[in-house]
């Protein structure tokens, strides 16, 4: 039984609590992550990891891949992609030949895709899921693996007890290494300094720790993936390139990591006519291998739920709707407040501007609204139980497939409303935090 199995880890791990989760965040150190918000604002690490059924991550992968489907299918051409993007990120981002390209490759190859979840009490008393949001966008898979092989060395007796990195165990730890390597790279597989990682000064990003993941797995500071700031791209004999080591290296692969609201606040408002002209060039050109665009980024997202949940898509999938002024009229009719609805803005992240119960005043056309999910508090710590929120992290397979690479977990309080890491974070509820899953 799952349940039987994933009790058998968690007495593992926590036979030994202070010792054992002091001893995970000296590993996460040696790795160079911050594990405590003493060291790190905003950044922490839950003491222990959640263990997972498998059978919830085969299920979030076919809604995922089922998400993806759907979204490729409603693209008829490139015209119908561009049209996701805001007016602002158009004029920098908006070429409809790498659209074009990027609908084309998807007709053979999934992208990155996430797929976030609250574990919740499901029949019969079994742990089923319940979705929170989605986004066509990469995540924290390199990470998540570096991590996941940490939580295995330190507990060795886990994996006798049933606890594995993915739900089929042909995918282990070294394939599924070599395959994030592949996805990542591209067509820069030979050399990968020729592949790059783009977001608005890196060095200053929360994902940072991601980034250099990526590196480490693509080679190390030396070999491995360039992590740059896109302004820094400069275009030689026709080619783009950056600066590394004293030369220039030609870019033939990228992934951008540019997320909606860091570009609307702070790229695009500083950007001088001349990085602007720069940055279209870059974004707008074919001879690249686009691990990500920033087009991937508006393919899909939370704002897809209304019809998702229309057309019947997940048994996981909430009752959920846009926004509009018909919406708010019936809930002026039926009172003064959305009980039982959460409402969330269609771009933002991380459990941004998110408004439980919403007054009929507060609701704002262009939000989601979403019924309230009750997570089940089924995560066991030192300090109790706590309630996790599951991210899958799907990365694209050679054959065009879409693969679970790691599982990304936020882990909160019973009594606490946000699952966001930050928010988290500075509650100082013992037992809560971020970490990545073991699967039984």
């Amino acid at each position: 039984m799952t349940g039987d199995a994933r009790n058998r880890i968690y007495d593992i791990i926590l036979s030994k609590p202070e010792a054992g989760y002091q001893t995970y965040y000296e590993a996460l150190r040696a790795i160079g992550v911050s594990p405590t918000p003493s060291e790190q604002e905003g950044n922490l690490y839950a003491p222990n990891p959640v263990i997972v059924p498998g059978e919830i991550i085969e299920a979030m992968m076919s809604d995922l891949v089922g998400f993806l489907d759907a979204r490729r299918t409603a693209l008829r051409d490139e015209a119908d992609w561009l049209s996701l993007l805001p007016d602002e990120e158009a004029e920098v981002f908006g070429s409809a030949d790498v659209a074009a390209q990027l609908l084309e490759a998807m007709s053979r190859q999934y992208p990155f895709a996430v797929l976030d979840a609250y574990l919740v009490e499901g029949k019969s008393g079994k742990l089923d899921r319940s979705y929170l949001e989605w986004q066509s966008f990469p995540a924290y898979s390199a990470l998540g693996l570096e991590i996941t092989e940490i939580l295995f060395r330190l507990h060795p007796e886990v994996e006798k007890a049933g606890a594995k990195p993915h739900p089929d165990p042909m995918w282990d730890l070294p394939k599924l290494r070599d395959n994030l390597r592949t996805a990542l790279l591209g067509k820069a597989i030979d050399d990968a300094r020729c592949a790059v990682i783009l977001d608005i000064e890196p060095e200053d990003q929360a994902t940072l720790d991601e980034f250099l993941a990526c590196q480490r797995l693509t080679g190390g500071e030396r070999d491995g993936m360039g992590i740059i700031d896109p302004r820094s791209i400069s275009y030689r004999d026709g080619l783009p390139h950056y600066p590394r080591d004293g030369g220039w290296v030609p870019v033939k692969a990228a992934m951008s990591r540019l997320v909606h609201d860091d570009v609307a606040k702070n790229l695009l408002p500083r950007l001088s006519a001349a990085e602007k002209a720069n940055l279209l060039a870059l974004f707008s050109d074919t001879s690249v291998d686009w691990r990500v665009h920033p087009l991937h980024f508006h393919l899909g997202s939370k704002r897809d739920f209304p019809a998702f949940f229309a057309a019947g898509l997940s048994t996981a999938l909430a009752p959920c709707h846009e926004v509009d002024e018909n919406l708010i009229s019936q809930f002026r009719e039926q009172g003064s407040r959305a009980q039982g609805w959460v409402q969330k803005p269609i771009d933002g992240c991380s459990g941004r501007a998110v408004t439980p119960n919403p007054s009929v005043d507060e609701l704002t056309p262009g939000c989601l609204l979403q019924r309230t999910i009750y997570p089940a508090a089924c995560h066991r710590t030192p300090w109790g139980p706590r309630e996790p929120e599951v991210r899958v992290m799907g990365v694209p397979t050679p054959d065009g497939g879409l693969v679970c690479t790691a599982v990304y977990t936020r882990v909160k309080a019973p009594d606490a409303f946000h699952s966001n890491a930050g928010r988290t974070a500075a509650t100082g509820n013992l037992g809560a935090g971020e970490g990545f899953a073991l699967i039984v």
